[in-house]
């Protein structure tokens, strides 16, 4: 009887050991009491309190072991609910960002851009029209040194050579060259407001006469081009337009020429690529050229004169803006050959008396005897004042003539400073010093209109120095059109060397 009493006291216990979690000291020792006193049959042995105290011991044991594993298994599932709620923030974010990367990349990078990069080499890629085009744009805009750069950062673009063999499909033919302005029309795109001033120049230059032909477009080239004129070409005209503002250029249009050309039809063609490039959004600001007859007869046709008994009139109107005027230039180095060739050949220069007063210059006349009489004194010297200076500068052949470097060993500030150590150490007259100042005038004056560096080129990053280059240049134009004194130049009418 007695073990079946056992028996039921521990199975009684291990069903109150499932509520024992909430029962503490006294009270669970109660419970546990008052359960044992009804299993308990009337001739069992009475429970002692020990047995009691040990069982409700280890119980209050177990249950805090529990209690214990429980609240660790609680802290685990609140971290982990956290890190989840963590993850999917981040699993939201990441996907937002990849579509957002992906519309990025879209607009950045063309599908075939995109599978190049997942290639180790972009060896025998297709590349897209689309591609091969937007590619043009960096080339255009930084050269191919800077374009290569670009590759060898792994960028995914063409090679150099798959846009060679894609623009050997446009067009070089003799005239307008039409697709050239629909690529330039890529790179204007690309360009600041500012350097979209250019300025439109044209030249001729000497050609080989002979016949070719030609397999890409299958006809015989060798005759000229240019409209309304016949004939074997023997020259080449070329327009081109440059930046102004920064340094860039491009051959817009090319005609063959014969030996006898019409300038008046330079014309029609000028007004043409000033249009066609207001249509990709360049200013055309001036025109210029040389001095020779067609070009001059150029100048006619568009109402531009210049003579000493005409007003002068240096602009025309821009074919796509009345308000917008277009300046004519002559080209610089042709202007100093011709100042040169005016002085060599012996004809004086007048000043006006009032640039003769402002200056403090001794004479009015500037003159060619005094660099005659400097090369004959250092001609047997070893140590030369002025060392650029021989005869050959002041007696110059055909070709010399052409040669704007033997322009400039005269209008040098060598020489100026030359004639001045003449003066002031040798005895010479001070009417040299008219000489000298005119030198150095021109020199300066060259120096300003030819010089591509940033200290020379009228700039303003100085207003002080800009406006009294400024002033110099107008001083200038002044000086070279003068009609204070009608014997300015003197009978000579400036004609090409």
């Amino acid at each position: 009887m007695s073990s079946h009493s056992g028996a039921v006291v521990s199975v009684h216990a291990g069903i109150l050991s499932s509520t024992v979690d909430n029962c503490t000291g006294t009270v669970m020792q109660q419970a546990i009491s008052d359960s044992v006193a009804v299993l308990q049959p009337a001739d069992a042995s009475p429970v002692t309190s020990d047995h009691l105290c040990a069982s409700c011991e280890s119980f209050k044991v177990r249950c805090d072991k529990l209690q214990r594993a429980l609240q660790a298994t609680n802290r685990t599932c609140a971290s982990l609910r956290k890190k989840y709620r963590s993850s999917l923030r981040k699993i939201r974010k990441l996907r937002k960002a990849k579509t957002g990367l992906g519309t990025a990349v879209n607009k950045f990078l063309n599908r075939d851009q995109q599978l190049s990069l997942t290639r180790t080499s972009t060896r025998g890629v297709k590349w897209s029209p689309d591609t091969v085009k937007k590619a043009l744009q960096p080339h255009f805009a930084c050269g191919p040194t800077g374009y290569d750069l670009l590759l060898s950062q792994n960028y995914p673009l063409p090679s150099l050579r798959t846009l060679r063999r894609n623009l050997q499909c446009v067009k070089f033919d003799s005239g307008v060259l039409c697709e050239v302005f629909q690529f330039l029309s890529i790179k204007v795109a690309t360009m600041h407001p500012l350097e979209r001033e250019c300025c439109l120049t044209l030249d001729e230059m000497s050609i080989t006469s002979s016949v070719e032909y030609d397999s890409r477009i299958g006809r015989f080239l060798g005759d000229a081009t240019l409209p309304e004129h016949t004939g074997v070409a023997t020259h080449c005209l070329v327009f081109m337009i440059a930046g102004i503002t920064t340094r860039w250029k491009q051959t817009v249009a090319y005609y063959y020429t014969s030996n006898s050309t019409n300038g008046r039809v330079f014309a029609g063609i000028l007004l043409d690529i000033i249009r066609r490039c207001h249509a990709i959004g360049l200013n055309v600001a001036a025109v210029t050229c040389d001095m020779g007859g067609a070009n001059r007869a150029m100048w006619k046709e568009l109402g531009v004169k210049c003579g000493r008994e005409a007003e002068t009139v240096n602009s025309f109107c821009h074919p796509c803006d009345e308000v917008q005027s277009v300046c004519v230039l002559a080209d610089v180095p042709h202007v100093i050959k011709n100042v040169r060739t005016h002085l060599v050949k012996g004809q004086d220069i007048h000043l006006p008396q009032d640039i003769v007063d402002k200056h403090g210059l001794p004479r009015a006349t500037v003159s060619v005897e005094p660099l005659k009489r400097l090369v004959e004194y250092q001609k047997d010297k070893d140590l030369k004042p002025a060392p650029s200076l021989t005869a050959k500068h002041l007696d110059p052949s055909h070709f010399d003539k052409m040669k704007v470097s033997h322009a400039m060993n005269i209008f040098s500030t060598s020489v100026s400073s030359a004639l001045r150590l003449m003066v002031e150490s040798c005895g010479w007259e001070v009417d040299v010093l008219t000489t000298a100042w005119f030198l150095r005038t021109m020199n300066r004056w060259f120096n300003l209109m030819s010089s591509r560096h940033p200290v020379m080129a009228i700039s303003k990053f100085d207003s002080d120095k800009y406006a009294e280059t400024v002033e110099f240049l107008k001083f200038v134009v002044f000086l070279l059109t003068s009609r204070l004194n009608p014997g300015l130049f003197g009978k000579f009418v400036f004609l090409p060397p």
